[in-house]
């Protein structure tokens, strides 16, 4: 992640807030609660672009080294005031996303779960979310109204967008065919770490 963003054709630039990397890779993973056993293996992969982990989580200081080994932010899932050692905060509620940039700043991200609404992802982007995500981490296998949400978000806005499910890997590409910058998944067994290699597949 970076402060600068590349515009889609016909928009204005955008530099104010983190950003995906232009010169990255993309899109790239947003991987919900890490196994720590299998965090290592995911983050040398390249394609995390961040973790995200409930900030009271045992394995916390373990998650943290390493993604300062590995350079990948380190998001905490909730309350804002317990992010500012971090990287950011991942807001499940669009609401306090103005109230979270006032607490971390502009130079910590702030990521907002919107679900299947296009209204909440509005009010996110509006009041200063550097990431909007559809769907969730626990839902099953995306389906079209995803899909749809995804293709919608990527024609209108500059905004980096997320995608989230059970995903097997061709729902991943589909995800990413319709739009989505990053998608999201819990970790699990290991497949995050499949997922997460094949983003990187030249």
């Amino acid at each position: 992640m970076s402060r600068k963003r590349e515009r889609r054709p016909g928009s204005e630039p955008v530099d104010d807030g983190p950003w995906l990397e232009p010169g990255a890779p993309a899109p790239r993973l947003l991987l919900f609660a890490p196994n720590s056993a299998d965090l290592d293996a995911a983050l040398a992969t390249g394609g995390i672009a961040a973790v995200i982990v409930d900030p009271r989580a045992d394995e916390l200081a373990v998650v943290q080294a390493g993604c300062r080994r590995h350079g990948v932010a380190l998001v905490l899932h909730g309350d804002p005031a317990d992010a500012i050692s971090t990287d950011g905060v991942h807001l499940d509620n669009p609401q306090r996303v103005a109230a979270a940039r006032t607490l971390v700043g502009r130079d910590r991200l702030v990521g907002a779960g919107c679900g299947r609404s296009r209204h909440a992802a509005m009010v996110a982007g509006e009041t200063g979310a550097d990431y909007v995500l559809f769907g969730s981490p626990t839902d099953p296998a995306p389906d079209d109204e995803l899909r749809q949400l995804v293709a919608w978000w990527s024609e209108l806005f500059v905004l980096p967008c997320a995608a989230a499910g059970d995903l097997s890997l061709a729902d991943a590409m589909a995800l990413i065919e319709a739009g989505a910058d990053l998608v999201a998944v819990r970790a699990s067994g290991g497949r995050e770490i499949e997922l997460a290699r094949a983003l990187m597949a030249p």
